[in-house]
């Protein structure tokens, strides 16, 4: 797993900026040319973090998980599980080692299934929750299992991407007798609940 991510980018960006000032100030450059390349930083840097924010922010601020928790409880009471495409950087190592030891002593798979697991036990009913990786839509072999097994899948995907990659190969991994139904709307934000039924 990667130390670096380019998410991560912006939370240095200050002393990058402090680093340039420090630079200009000490150039033998005309002051007009260290004006100019000051205001041309503040531009790109300005439309960087604006750029940030619209991409990274704002979709995750529309998430109500609450909300989404209570459609579970409503359509799939009996549900024991609840998959999270988790739509992280992190979540591409989901398939492969899911048990890799993160700083904190969480796992990855805790970690990705964060935005779930920290609903309150009452409104989780018990059930596990099991993060899966958003980029490339997969379950193990133990997995589909599972759910064959249970003749019932809940998947929450956090983003349209996460949702139409889901919604496209749901049923390519689970079969032609499964019936695969998307819930979504303004009560949930960004956050999707795919449920699957497998049709006798």
């Amino acid at each position: 797993m990667p130390i670096f991510f380019s998410r991560y980018l912006v939370s240095v960006l200050p002393l990058v900026y402090l680093a340039g000032g420090l630079a200009i100030s000490r150039s033998d450059v005309q002051p007009v040319t260290c004006t100019l390349v000051t205001l041309l930083v503040l531009v790109f840097s300005t439309q960087l973090m604006w750029d940030w924010r619209g991409k990274v922010l704002e979709p995750h601020k529309r998430e109500h998980w609450p909300e989404a928790i209570a459609v579970i409880n409503q359509i799939t009471p009996e549900a024991d599980k609840i998959y999270l495409a988790a739509s992280l950087i992190e979540d591409h190592d989901l398939v492969t080692n899911p048990g890799l030891l993160l700083a904190g002593g969480h796992t990855l798979q805790e970690f990705c299934g964060f935005p779930i697991r920290c609903q309150s036990d009452d409104e989780l009913m018990g059930r596990q929750v099991i993060a899966v990786a958003s980029h490339r839509p997969a379950l193990s072999s133990s997995q589909i299992d599972e759910c064959k097994s249970d003749e019932l899948m809940v998947l929450v995907a956090r983003g349209s991407k996460a949702t139409e990659r889901w919604l496209s190969q749901l049923q390519n991994i689970l079969g032609a007798s499964w019936h695969v139904r998307l819930h979504s709307g303004k009560r949930l934000g960004s956050i999707s609940v795919i449920v699957a039924r497998q049709t006798r």
